[in-house]
């Protein structure tokens, strides 16, 4: 409701600064006046919206649940327990989650079982808190089970770092009749201006011709430029700013600036200046590319599609790839469950000869800090027991002559459990996996 009285509020600002434009020096001093006065009640009004949507911040206080309780499994339709009875409570403190107004599942009429009308408030309650919630899966629709994020959530909100904002339904029509009685005044104000008549403007005097001026000599030419170096054309709807940085053995990072138009990106490689190959695409405003030869000097460059049509090649990065040896090219075959515990299985290459083990480390965050979960002789590790609902980043090292090498680029991968006992991979995996498909 209030977003919508403030859409109303910034369309009769517009309404009204478009009917100043036409009446301004048709008007009488009256009328001047007058828009004065209405342009001032719409700056009040205005200010008066935004001060709604700030008062009344409380932190949300559940004396029904116990100080020291926190949720720790995950709920979903069909679930019956103490904890759903707990998730309504919060639910209902917040009018946006509300589960109803009266009857079952409506504040003081709370429940323990998990049925469709708690499935419906978690997911606004997920749409709500999407940036924490959704995100961190690369999901954009809510699915109504709370899992890890949603449960997270829910402990934020009884550890009061979520506060809520109230405004009061008052409040709220107060300001919508205010903002009727606005609109009124300029419609009254628009028939006054449509009664008069248009004032006749006065002819202007003509100008003194100016003198003409002397004409100045011609420059001499300037001696055209030589061509740019490869590293500096680029075409005109090209890709800006394209990037590269070695971030792994074998593994480059590619980055530009991004274009909202821009239906997807294309990247190029080669190992001769403006000779190359394409390599792959992606929707993001950065890729990875992966397998490249130590030592190797390579050349890279980025295009852009827009209306189906695509560009022409960016600058062009020149790179030489002189990180010392690491396991690289780090993905994973088809997860599986095995004797009910969910698995990933990683793989990797290597260009070094006589290594003697590999090392496996994984992290719950970007860059760590990684824990080695493991190691093996083998291009290949099976990690066990991975959490559902949880994203991995994993890194690789390989030992040789007794030396640890430098971390392979991370590699990113995932379980997400949708319904309960149902259990699937992630549904975007492929886009977590690569950046470049």
């Amino acid at each position: 409701m209030l977003k919508k009285i403030i859409y109303i509020s910034i369309f009769s600002g517009i309404f009204f600064s478009a009917f100043w434009g036409s009446a301004f020096g048709v008007t009488k001093e009256q009328i001047r006046e007058d828009i004065k006065k209405i342009e001032q009640k719409v700056e009040i009004l205005t200010e008066e919206t935004k001060e709604a949507m700030e008062q009344e911040e409380v932190t949300a206080s559940f004396p029904e649940i116990p100080s020291d309780f926190r949720f720790k499994e995950s709920m979903g339709v069909g679930s019956s327990s103490e904890d759903v009875k707990y998730l309504q409570i919060i639910l209902n403190a917040d009018p946006e989650t509300r589960l109803a107004d009266s009857g079952v599942g409506s504040p003081g009429g709370e429940s323990e079982y998990f049925g469709n009308i708690t499935e419906d408030g978690v997911k606004r309650l997920q749409e709500k808190y999407s940036e924490k919630i959704l995100d961190p899966w690369d999901i954009d629709t809510p699915t109504g089970y709370a899992g890890k994020q949603t449960i997270k959530k829910l402990n934020n909100i009884l550890e009061g770092s979520v506060v809520l904002t109230l405004t009061s339904e008052e409040r709220l029509e107060e300001i919508r009749i205010k903002l009727l009685n606005i609109i009124e005044e300029i419609k009254e104000l628009r028939k006054k201006v449509e009664m008069l008549e248009e004032e006749p403007e006065e002819p202007e005097e003509p100008e003194e011709p100016e003198e003409p001026e002397e004409p100045e000599e011609p420059e001499e030419p300037e001696e055209p430029e030589g061509p740019e170096e490869p590293d500096d054309e680029r075409a005109d709807d090209a890709p800006k700013n394209l990037q590269a940085k070695i971030i792994a053995y074998g593994e480059v990072m590619l980055t530009w600036d991004e274009n909202e138009e821009a239906e997807k990106y294309i990247g190029y490689k080669g190992v001769n200046s403006r000779d190359y190959e394409r390599y792959g695409s992606t929707r993001k405003d950065y890729g990875m590319v992966v397998g490249l030869e130590h030592g190797e000097t390579y050349y890279m460059a980025v295009t852009q599609v827009v209306d189906g049509e695509e560009s022409g090649y960016s600058r062009e990065v020149r790179i030489t790839m002189d990180l010392d040896p690491a396991p690289f090219n780090v993905g994973t075959s088809d997860a599986e469950i095995i004797d009910a515990q969910a698995t990933i299985t990683l793989q990797w290459e290597t260009h070094q000869e006589n290594v003697e083990l590999y090392r496996i480390y994984k992290s719950l965050e970007h860059e760590g800090p990684y824990e080695k979960v493991g190691e093996s002789t083998n291009e290949e590790f099976v990690d066990i027991g991975v959490g559902m609902q949880a994203k991995y980043y994993y890194v690789v090292t390989q030992i040789v002559d007794g030396e640890e090498s430098d971390y392979s680029g991370e590699h990113i991968d995932s379980w997400y459990n949708a319904t309960g006992p149902k259990q699937y991979p992630h549904p975007k995996k492929e886009q977590i996996l690569r950046d470049l498909d």
